[in-house]
C-alpha cells in the first residue's frame, strides 16, 4: 500500500508539471518562434550609418589636417620671401654705408622691393662708444604686412690694394734722348726718416738709366698685373669713383661691391685701345694727403703735365704716361712707362704703405651680432 501511494504521488507530480507546462504554452505562443527577418535588416542599416558616420568623421578630419597643412605651407613660403627682402634691405644699408659711411636716419628711410611689392623700412645708427666705427642696421615691414624686426651690427674699416715695394714695377722704362734729370730716386722726405732701398723692376733692362744712389733695376720675369680679385674690386659705378659716391640706398639690382675708394682714392676703367685722362681731383696733394689712382680694362693713362704728385699710380693691363710729372709715392704698370724729358719717380714708402693699407674702405655686417625681434 505504501509503495503504491508514493507511485501515485510521482504520477500525480507528472501530470501536475505537463499541465502547467501546457499552460504557459498557452499563454506564451511565441515562446519558441523565431525572429522576423525586418528585426535583423534593421541591425545592419544601424550599422552601416554607423560606419559611414566614422567615415566622415575621418575624412573631415584629414581635410582639415591637409587645410592647415596648406595653409602652414602658404605662410611659411610667405615668411620666407619677406625674410630674404629683409636679407636684402641689409645689403642695401652695407653698399650704402660702404659709398658714404654715416648714420641713415634718424627715422626709417623707405626702400621699394621688386619681389613682392611690399616696402622695407630701413635705419642705421652708430653704436654707442664705438668712436664712430660701428652702426646698428635695422630693418623692419609695414606692421600689417610684417612684425618681425631684423638688426645686425656693421662695422667700417680701411683696406689697400696688394702692390709690391718698389718704386717702380712695369713692362719697361723709357725716356727722351740725351736726357740728364735723374729717372728715379729717393723721395727727400723719406730720406728723412732713415732713407729706403729704390727697387725698380722692369721685363727690359736698359744699359744706362738715370738712377739715383740708392736705385737699383732688377729683371721683371712676367708681365705685372693686379691680383685678379682686386682687379673686379676696382670696377665700380661711375657714382662710386671718384672719391667716393653718396649714395645710402644703391639699386638693388646692382651687385654689391667688396671695397669703395676713400676720399682720395680714384677708380677708373677703360678699354685696350683708349686713353684716360688723369682725374683732375687727384692733381696735386701732399705729403699727408697723397692720392691712388687705379686704371683697369686695359687703357692707357695720360698723366702728363701735372707737375708735383704725391700718390701711387696704378694702371693694370696698359701703359703711362708722365712727361712733365714728378710723382711722389710710386708707379705701377703693366706695359711701358713714358718719362719724357722731365718726368721723374721719387719713391715714397709712406705713401706706398697708405696705398696699400689705407686708401679704400670697407663695410661689413659682422658674424654673429645678427638678431631678431617682433614689434
Amino acid at each position: 500500500m505504501i509503495g503504491r501511494r508514493c507511485h501515485g504521488r510521482g504520477i500525480g507530480r507528472a501530470a501536475a508539471r505537463a499541465r502547467t507546462d501546457a499552460s504557459a504554452e498557452v499563454l506564451h505562443p511565441r515562446r519558441h518562434l523565431r525572429r522576423p527577418a525586418s528585426h535583423d535588416r534593421g541591425s545592419a542599416v544601424l550599422l552601416m550609418l554607423f560606419v559611414c558616420a566614422v567615415i566622415a568623421v575621418v575624412v573631415h578630419a584629414l581635410s582639415a589636417v591637409i587645410l592647415c597643412v596648406e595653409g602652414a605651407l602658404v605662410d611659411e613660403t610667405r615668411g620666407r620671401v619677406l625674410l630674404a627682402e629683409k636679407d636684402a634691405a641689409l645689403a642695401h644699408i652695407r653698399q650704402g654705408l660702404l659709398c658714404s659711411w654715416g648714420p641713415v636716419g634718424p627715422t626709417w628711410t623707405t626702400l621699394e622691393t621688386s619681389s613682392t611689392g611690399e616696402s622695407v623700412e630701413v635705419t642705421a645708427m652708430e653704436r654707442p662708444d664705438s668712436g664712430g666705427w660701428v652702426m646698428g642696421a635695422s630693418v623692419r615691414h609695414e606692421p600689417d604686412v610684417s612684425r618681425w624686426r631684423v638688426s645686425v651690427a656693421a662695422e667700417y674699416g680701411r683696406d689697400g690694394v696688394d702692390l709690391p715695394q718698389a718704386a717702380i714695377v712695369a713692362g719697361s722704362l723709357s725716356a727722351a734722348a740725351g736726357r740728364e734729370i735723374l729717372w728715379l730716386d729717393l723721395d727727400p722726405a723719406a730720406e728723412s726718416d732713415g732713407g729706403a732701398a729704390v727697387l725698380c723692376y722692369t721685363r727690359e733692362l736698359l744699359d744706362e738709366p738715370l738712377l739715383g744712389p740708392m736705385c737699383a733695376m732688377l729683371s721683371l720675369n712676367s708681365p705685372w698685373r693686379l691680383d685678379p680679385g682686386w682687379a673686379s674690386a676696382a670696377t665700380v659705378d661711375d657714382e662710386s669713383a671718384g672719391g667716393g659716391g653718396i649714395d645710402r640706398t644703391p639699386d638693388a639690382s646692382a651687385s654689391p661691391s667688396a671695397v669703395a675708394p676713400g676720399p682720395q682714392a680714384y677708380l677708373l676703367a677703360g678699354d685696350r685701345g683708349t686713353t684716360m685722362r688723369f682725374p683732375v681731383e687727384a692733381v696735386g696733394g701732399s705729403s699727408d694727403v697723397p692720392h691712388l689712382v687705379v686704371l683697369t680694362g686695359g687703357a692707357d693713362l695720360d698723366a702728363t703735365h701735372l707737375g708735383d704728385f704725391y700718390g701711387v699710380i696704378v694702371v693694370d693691363g696698359g701703359s703711362s704716361a708722365l712727361e712733365g710729372t714728378v710723382v711722389h709715392g710710386a708707379v705701377f704698370t703693366t706695359d711701358e712707362v713714358t718719362l719724357g724729358d722731365s718726368g721723374r719717380i721719387l719713391y715714397s714708402p709712406r705713401i706706398l704703405r697708405w696705398a696699400t693699407d689705407r686708401s679704400l674702405q670697407r663695410v661689413r655686417l659682422v658674424p654673429g651680432t645678427r638678431w631678431e625681434a617682433v614689434e
